[in-house]
């Protein structure tokens, strides 16, 4: 859990949201390893397209489901 949450932070440090946040985009190594993996909804904050829905619905933040902007809070 520590190095899920560590590698979440990181990407939150730099100024980008993941979007798709889900047990299959973690991946566990040998050793209980985890890494963030698919990155193909991700987004840096700067750019304007807040409002845009992406990701997996059903892991969705319910606020970003009811029409709110996407950010930090929603990626946790």
């Amino acid at each position: 859990l520590l190095d899920a949450a560590t590698g979440l932070a990181l990407l939150h440090e730099h100024g980008a949201l993941h979007q798709d946040i889900k047990p299959s985009n973690y991946l566990v190594y040998a050793g209980s390893r985890v890494k963030l993996a698919d990155f193909g909804s991700s987004r840096f904050v700067a750019q304007d397209r807040y409002d845009m829905l992406a990701g997996t619905v059903v892991y969705s933040a319910p606020e970003v489901l009811q029409g709110g902007a996407c950010s930090y809070a929603s990626d946790v």
